[in-house]
């Protein structure tokens, strides 16, 4: 009976050791100046803040998409960095792994940084459907049998 109980304080004192570790930790949160948001078409995809050099790997959208309309198919190429205001920041577009840490200039406090999607564009309209491949090969017979119609006086 004296091993199972001390078996059980020692569990709980092992549990109130860790609640107070994680109390601790949470209470000493620094504040998060910068701001960084993921766009896709003025649409916000996710808005983080984040601490000055932070990586921003974790937070980054995988592959955001574009739906695509009849005459064009739309391919992600990259984030694009913008301020606040729009204004393009570097011409440079990153992936997902390449995204660099955002950093406060001498003298800022605060920052917003806008990533948005920037998608290639490919024009599908030569494009052949299956359904139209099939449609093409019975034209084709058609003309062929026409032709041996005429040939042999059908």
């Amino acid at each position: 009976m004296k091993k199972a109980l001390a078996v059980l304080l020692s569990v709980l004192v092992a549990f109130s050791m860790f609640t107070v570790m994680t109390f601790a930790a949470g209470s000493t949160a620094e504040p998060t100046p910068i701001t960084i948001k993921f766009v896709v078409d003025d649409t916000t995809v996710r808005e983080i803040a984040v601490k000055d050099g932070e990586i921003l790997t974790p937070y980054a959208p995988e592959n955001p998409a574009k739906e695509s309309t009849d005459t064009t198919k739309y391919t992600f190429a990259g984030w694009q960095a913008q301020d606040a205001n729009g204004n393009v920041l570097d011409e440079k577009l990153y992936q997902k792994s390449t995204l660099p840490a955002p950093y406060l200039a001498e003298g800022e406090t605060a920052k917003t940084i806008v990533y948005k999607a920037v998608f290639t564009e490919k024009d599908i309209t030569g494009n052949q459907t299956f359904l139209q491949f099939i449609a093409s090969i019975f034209e084709r017979l058609n003309r062929l049998f026409e032709y041996f119609a005429e040939v042999f006086g059908f």
